[in-house]
Parts: C-alpha cells; structure tokens; sequence
C-alpha cells in the first residue's frame, strides 16, 4: 500500500494513550474518514520521548486503532506496510487544549527503507 502523511490539514484527534507535555501517541482521523497512528515512544536510551512521530495508516478499522493505541510498539500491533515514514515532533501544532486537533506543517518525512 502507497500512502502518504496527511499533511497540512486539520486532522480531528480521535484518541490518544501516552501524553506528555502532548500527546506521544495519537489516533487522528483525515477529511476522509481514513485513521492514522502518530507514535512517539518512550527511549529508554535517552530516557526520553524521542523527537519523532512514527506514522502509520491504519485505514477505517478502529479495532486496528484501539489495539494499536494498547501496544507497547506500534510496529508490533499493525502490519509493517502500515508504516508511511516519520515527522519530527516540532512540525506538528495542536490546538490549544492539545486533545481534540492536531496539524503537520510539513509535506516532509522520512520515508520507510525500501524494501
């Protein structure tokens, strides 16, 4: 599957698991009704968030969503097709309650390893 990061729009937060000072993992929705993952997780290197959101489009199952939201990992809860690549943290702005809206400033991302 060939998707690229909902960027420069308005995606509705539909859920959210881990935040700290923002969400680290987040469900959003798109215009068109497609879920997406942005997953920030915890390095226990760095004993820190990391400075990027992995992405992956998760499509319209929100059992994907949910199992997605509950995992350790992203990448062990969807299929590794999923995974459209990363934005840094600092190119996404949320709204000011930083719960219901999120926006990517940028178009760029760091695509997954060709396989």
């Amino acid at each position: 599957m060939s998707a690229s990061i909902p960027a420069l729009k308005w995606l509705r937060i539909a859920a959210y698991g881990s935040f700290h000072d923002i969400p680290r993992s987040i469900v959003a929705l798109d215009r068109d009704f497609v879920l997406w993952l942005f997953d920030c997780p915890f390095e226990d290197a760095l004993d820190d968030y990391g400075e990027e959101y992995g992405v992956y489009r998760i499509g319209t199952n929100t059992m994907d969503a949910k199992r997605a939201l509950q995992a350790r990992s992203a990448m062990d809860a969807l299929p590794a097709e999923a995974y459209v690549g990363k934005v840094p943290v600092e190119n996404v702005e949320f709204d000011a309650t930083r719960r219901h809206m999120m926006f990517v400033h940028t178009r760029r991302f760091v695509p997954p390893p060709a396989r």
